[in-house]
């Protein structure tokens, strides 16, 4: 079995497969403008965790080469994912009587003081306040107010 690896990583099987993870991956990245292509493209997610996958798999059986090119890979699409969402994206900012507001707050996740964060939640007036990871200090001190 071991030597089956060791013919791998020093074969063109190995630069076979790297030049073709580095295609797919410019046709994820760099889509033209054909229609097959464009189909493809909601499968990026699925080929980086691939690229992910075979890149801890050659870490294992030490084909450095394909590990490097499996984790570019992999880190090209998720910058390419990371800014592909889409931003004319609009909330809605209706305020009517049927309206509801809702406040989800986290207060471990804050950095300013305890009374800070309470003014500001006092300042939104929202109708429901949902608080997650709640603390002793924060029971006593922001829900006795």
């Amino acid at each position: 079995m071991n030597t089956f690896f060791n013919s791998i990583n020093k074969s063109s099987i190995q630069w076979t497969a790297i030049i073709l993870i580095c295609l797919i991956t410019l046709l994820f990245v760099l889509p033209f403008d054909f229609i097959l292509i464009k189909k493809i493209s909601p499968f990026a997610i699925y080929w980086m965790y691939f690229c992910l996958f075979l890149g801890i798999c050659c870490l294992m059986f030490n084909l450095t080469d394909l590990l490097y090119v499996s984790f570019s890979c992999c880190g090209l699409i998720a910058l390419f994912l990371l800014t592909s969402f889409n931003s004319s994206i609009r909330f809605s900012n209706e305020e009517s009587f049927n309206s509801v507001s809702i406040v989800f707050i986290n207060p471990t996740l804050g950095n300013e003081d305890l009374t800070s964060n309470v003014f500001l939640f006092q300042q939104l007036n929202p109708d429901i306040i949902c608080i997650e990871e709640l603390t002793p200090d924060w029971v006593d001190f922001g829900l006795k107010k």
